[in-house]
């Protein structure tokens, strides 16, 4: 799924929405991705978080953590921290940016067509209807099989993930998760 993910946002201007009920791993698997393939992305990663009303909030927190070469940030005006992160951006490098449980396509589209062309952008949503318009690449993410579950649960356990796999408990709690990560 990573390499799959990566491959898709290789591209200028990628736009690839995840998508998968709550609890499977949308988050998680973004957050790794951006962390595993940071080195293809020099202008870096960042992380917005999509739950809030005012997106322009996570934006301009994306100024003030350093990693954006902006002088005299915090002391700034909420609408010129907005348009320097933007400004920086639009900048000709690859950044990632992860718009994180994105329900909204109009809110995806809007701020799309602010962000530079060089970013790329990975959104996580529940909803699975995406328009092909919007996005030509939408990933859903598979449920994991019991075997998957099992494997998981072992990582925390010290019976080995074999002995674990015919461990009643263990598959009550699979089953009990509905075998989500």
């Amino acid at each position: 799924m990573l390499d799959d993910l990566a491959k898709l946002l290789a591209n200028e201007s990628a736009l690839v929405v995840m998508t998968a009920p709550g609890g499977m791993g949308k988050t998680q698997t973004s957050i790794e991705l951006g962390h595993r393939d940071a080195d293809h992305f020099p202008g870096g990663v960042f992380f917005l978080n999509c739950l809030l009303s005012d997106i322009s909030l996570e934006i301009a927190q994306c100024g003030s953590d350093g990693r954006l070469p902006l002088d005299d940030f915090d002391s700034r005006p909420h609408t010129d921290k907005v348009n320097l992160v933007l400004s920086e951006w639009r900048k000709p490098i690859a950044r990632l940016i992860i718009m994180d449980n994105a329900e909204d396509p109009q809110v995806v589209k809007q701020w799309r067509s602010v962000i530079g062309s060089a970013c790329r952008l990975l959104v996580t949503a529940r909803r699975g209807a995406w328009s092909p318009s919007l996005t030509p690449h939408i990933i859903h993410l598979p449920q994991l099989d019991r075997s998957d579950s099992l494997r998981l649960l072992a990582q925390n356990n010290e019976t080995r993930a074999k002995d674990f796999a015919n461990d009643e408990s263990a598959n009550t709690i699979a089953e009990s998760l509905g075998d989500l990560p």
